[in-house]
């Protein structure tokens, strides 16, 4: 029997699920229960233990590739996790911030690099109304 751990599954709807236990049925795979996990893009306010009397948990988000993704596509949290993991590098970097010239290349060069390659551009400032 092989194994497949941390497998992301994507199935337009609930009919194809049998498929699935099937095709990985024939290539010595057995989907784990009690590990699987729903996440819904659009709520379709049924039971996900309603598939086949099995138990599976129902998430609003989870991570994936270093991203959280949920339900509500909404990036909210994901762009706090990042913001996060860049003032951590910052904090990291301190002792070598020895100058105001410094400081201004190594946050351009790591943190404002970092954080365009996660949000796709730089981050706009927000006004206050």
């Amino acid at each position: 029997m092989g194994f497949a751990d941390d497998q992301v599954i994507c199935l337009q709807t609930q009919l194809t699920w049998p498929v699935l236990e099937e095709a990985a049925k024939k290539i010595g795979l057995e989907i784990n229960t009690e590990k699987t996990k729903i996440m819904e893009l659009i709520d379709s306010g049924k039971d996900p233990n309603e598939m086949e009397d099995l138990n599976y948990k129902k998430v609003s988000d989870f991570k994936y590739l270093g991203a959280t993704l949920s339900t509500k596509n909404d990036w909210s949290k994901e762009i706090s996790i990042q913001i996060n993991k860049a003032q951590k590098a910052v904090f990291s970097l301190t002792k070598f911030f020895t100058s105001r010239k410094t400081k201004v290349i190594l946050y351009v060069a790591i943190i404002l690099s970092c954080m365009i390659a996660k949000l796709g551009r730089r981050p706009n400032k927000q006004r206050e109304t």
